[in-house]
């Protein structure tokens, strides 16, 4: 989870949200009770897509009542020009299990989506169900959707670690953890 200290607020359709502090020049996260909002202040050439191509793999995974994604409610440009989107705000409950990430992942191949930066921020229980959040890296092909599950976790475990993750250590580390957990997972369902 991001360090809840706050920087200022922005109001948006009547919505006050508190924007978070971030070690990110490129974009703002802020939080309401109910929803949360991204601001790009401009594109990350790290990241695979920008804010606004975020929000077409949103929106595809919604129209297909996707669970595991939370629900995008409104996007736009601010006076200033950034482009933001507002979703619900995706409270955690506990700590999801690997088959409750499993099911996650495996929901939105079906649709043709990889999520792309599986890390501990990016993955919230709410209680019921996983979602995946933060689709900057997401790589949407119907190619996905015709690999059988071991294939695609194969596939993943082949997806380069973008570049941005390895510069933080203890992302690192959790996408190592992963990367076992997932490639000890696809030997066990191997015939």
């Amino acid at each position: 989870m991001h360090d809840e200290s706050f920087l200022e607020s922005i109001t948006i359709d009547g919505i006050t949200f508190n924007l978070l502090q971030s070690e990110s020049t490129t974009h703002y996260i802020g939080l309401s009770d109910n929803q949360i909002i991204k601001i790009e202040i401009c594109p990350n050439e790290m990241k695979l897509r920008t804010l606004n191509e975020e929000v077409q793999v949103i929106k595809h995974l919604n129209s297909h009542h996707c669970k595991s994604c939370p629900r995008l409610l409104a996007n736009g440009k601010l006076n200033n020009g950034y482009p933001y989107f507002i979703e619900e705000r995706i409270i955690p409950n506990g700590q999801p299990m690997l088959a409750d990430i499993l099911l996650a992942l495996f929901e939105q191949k079906r649709l043709g989506v990889y999520q792309g930066d599986l890390h501990p921020r990016n993955i919230i229980f709410d209680g019921k169900v996983t979602c995946l959040v933060d689709y900057d890296q997401a790589i949407m092909t119907e190619e996905i959707i015709d690999m059988d599950e071991i294939q695609f976790l194969e596939w993943v475990l082949e997806q380069e670690i973008p570049a941005y993750v390895l510069e933080h250590e203890k992302l690192q580390l959790h996408s190592d953890e992963f990367i076992r957990l997932v490639s000890s997972l696809s030997r066990h369902l191997k015939p």
